[in-house]
């Protein structure tokens, strides 16, 4: 049995090929063992998927946050664990919190590589998951071609997530404008709930979100019309964003904090309203 990026476990035959599937009952086979071990394969693979969906959320808000691990701790769970060492190879760290002046990769034999493939040694620095706002264009590219070159895809968006930079007129502003005007939907916005993003409620229903970041400033934003407590209104009714803004002045927030704001609040545009503009 091995892993895949996302944790799905998959079956290896003896010619290390990959099976479709779990193998059938064939005629020559004990059938207690064969059905003791294919409760045993479904059981991991629900026990995986459930420990997939936390872990990798786990490692997207690392990257997010910039929460480190200690030198044990990231070889641990991320370079020996027989389940976690398979996230751990798929994405690209950080020795150097804040920065991407020192980046690695995890390789398959649980030594260390740079961008360029050359082994690197981290000594007792503490790890993190490096963002990809902390690393210029060129240095992003090649770490792309290279996991792609090994045939690495990773469990969620680094290499590959949207970026957002604030702009020199957005110096001493509070309000985030680019915002102002998204279209959304009822699904989008319940699914920021999973980005830590909460509802305020009043009489008319759902009209301000707000999320803490991780510097602690405040953002949040407000719609209208206001989303109904009770799911009721047209199915494909459309929210407008009328305004987002931060706590702290949007140079006081950090460029990672600043684009996941930015990248919240672009994902809470509907499909419909992306395809129309």
């Amino acid at each position: 049995m091995r892993f895949n990026e996302g944790l799905a476990p998959y079956l290896m035959d003896a010619q290390d090929a990959r099976v479709e599937g779990f193998p059938r009952l064939r005629k020559d086979d004990d059938t207690q063992k064969y059905a003791d071990a294919k409760e045993r394969f479904t059981s991991l693979s629900k026990d995986a998927t459930t420990v997939a969906r936390f872990q990798t959320a786990l490692l997207a808000s690392v990257m997010c946050t910039q929460r480190t691990f200690t030198a044990t701790q990231f070889r641990e769970r991320f370079v020996v664990h027989p389940l976690l060492r398979h996230l751990g190879r798929r994405v690209v760290w950080s020795a150097n919190p804040g920065d991407a002046s020192f980046t690695f990769r995890i390789a398959e034999d649980g030594t260390f590589a740079d961008v360029e493939d050359k082994a690197v040694a981290l000594g007792e620095r503490a790890i993190t998951v490096v963002h990809p706002i902390l690393m210029d264009q060129a240095k992003r590219a090649a770490w792309q071609a290279l996991l792609s070159d090994y045939q690495l895809m990773q469990p969620f968006p680094q290499l590959s997530r949207e970026v957002y930079i604030r702009a020199p007129e957005e110096i001493g502003e509070h309000d985030v404008k680019r915002a102002v005007g998204i279209e959304t939907s009822r699904g989008r916005l319940f699914q920021l709930g999973r980005r830590g993003w909460r509802a305020r409620f009043d009489d008319d229903g759902m009209t301000e979100y707000s999320r803490t970041l991780p510097c602690g400033a405040i953002g949040r934003f407000q719609v209208t019309p206001a989303v109904s407590l009770h799911g009721s209104g047209a199915k494909n009714e459309v929210f407008t964003i009328t305004l987002a803004r931060s706590s702290y002045a949007l140079e006081r927030l950090p460029p990672i904090d600043y684009s996941e704001l930015l990248l919240d609040l672009e994902q809470a545009r509907s499909r419909s309203a992306s395809q129309n503009a």
